[in-house]
């Protein structure tokens, strides 16, 4: 896989995860152009009906915690930024108790920080 960065990140959400290539069509017909940060809130709408219809071990679960843990770890702070605020400042705690345990080093690092400042 190429390196993430707050680019080529939206289109990677597209490919990677089975069923968001919808999210990821409506969301461009409705703004007419890509906003990441709208996008990465469809997300944790997307997330959490999955999480809903098919639970933690949905493989659009996996396969999106994978790319956010990439994107954490990316070395773009654009990309770092785009995941820390849209991603896991809008998870809801129902979502949270379910994903948190799978999160990657990254993500466990960056949602501990946040939860320190609330």
């Amino acid at each position: 896989m190429i390196a993430l960065n707050y680019q080529n990140f939206p289109d990677a959400l597209k490919c990677e995860i089975p069923g968001f290539s919808r999210i990821y069509d409506e969301h461009i017909r409705n703004y007419d152009r890509l906003l990441p940060h709208v996008l990465l809130a469809n997300l944790v709408r997307f997330l959490s009906e999955e999480l809903r219809l098919r639970g933690p071990q949905s493989t659009a679960i996996r396969s999106a915690l994978t790319l956010l843990e990439q994107g954490m770890g990316s070395a773009d702070p654009m990309l770092q930024e785009l995941v820390a605020v849209s991603f896991l400042e809008n998870l809801d705690s129902r979502l949270t108790l379910a994903l948190q345990s799978d999160f990657g080093p990254n993500l466990k690092e960056q949602y501990q920080k946040y939860q320190s400042k609330r």
